[in-house]
């Protein structure tokens, strides 16, 4: 599809770029700075590669809940884009710079099946520089986590999970004490709840390795999300200083 139609499905009421529809990405945003997304970008403002860039970019993958087929158009409803957030980001960043003559690869799957989606979001995303380990977040129970640290806020803990690596980077409002991420989630429920502190210093992949190899013992789907977010608290011992 055309680049400045793909463009206009990524934006909000507001005119700026819906975060929402990238809910399920293994990875947020990782910023101007970040090698791959530069190399994207100079392709958007080269006058002699912009016209290729469909052929230059692995394109992205759309998961909907609902496709509607017209005679030259698809009407999707409740959808997510599971791979090419980089690609997303960069291309709204440059519209300015998009031309009618720039076309992305665009992969529509239909399907409303949970684990089929998490399936196609490994599937997807195993090309890319991402680690095995982040793979483990984009289990359902990952999403009961953040909505937990999230209503938490309310009883006045001002944390945030970040289920997907550089989540927050882009808020301004969130300082890094404030988020907490999967490996240390981890670490925490670990030596507070499993009640094996010295495992903690382990590379985290390898503890999410270990005490899974038999069973689930980490992140189980059986597990309180409160077992999670008080192990981290009493971890950190400074259970004040997360206060609003």
């Amino acid at each position: 599809m055309k680049c400045s139609s793909y463009i206009d499905i990524l934006k909000n009421q507001n005119g700026l770029i819906n975060k929402g529809i990238f809910y399920d990405n293994v990875r947020d945003y990782l910023g101007e700075a970040n090698k791959v997304n530069q190399d994207i970008e100079e392709t958007i403002k080269s006058d002699d590669q912009r016209n290729l860039f469909s052929v230059l970019n692995n394109g992205v993958t759309i998961v909907a809940k609902k496709v509607t087929a017209g005679h030259d158009a698809f009407e999707i409803s409740g959808f997510q884009i599971v791979n090419g957030c980089q690609t997303s980001h960069v291309l709204f960043n440059n519209s300015s710079y998009v031309t009618d003559d720039m076309f992305i690869t665009v992969k529509l799957i239909e399907t409303d099946d949970v684990d089929l989606t998490s399936r196609v979001i490994k599937a997807t995303n195993s090309q890319s520089v991402v680690m095995k380990e982040a793979f483990a977040t984009i289990k359902p129970y990952h999403k009961r986590l953040e909505d937990f640290f999230n209503a938490m806020q309310t009883n006045g803990y001002n944390l945030y999970y970040e289920r997907r690596p550089h989540q927050f980077d882009d808020n301004e409002d969130i300082s890094n004490n404030q988020v907490v991420s999967a490996p240390l989630l981890i670490k925490s429920f670990v030596s507070v709840v499993i009640e094996e502190p010295h495992k903690v210093h382990f590379y985290y992949g390898q503890i999410l390795q270990d005490y899974n190899k038999d069973g689930t013992l980490v992140f189980d789907e059986k597990h309180h999300p409160g077992l999670y977010f008080i192990s981290h608290i009493f971890n950190e011992g400074k259970r004040s200083s997360y206060k609003k």
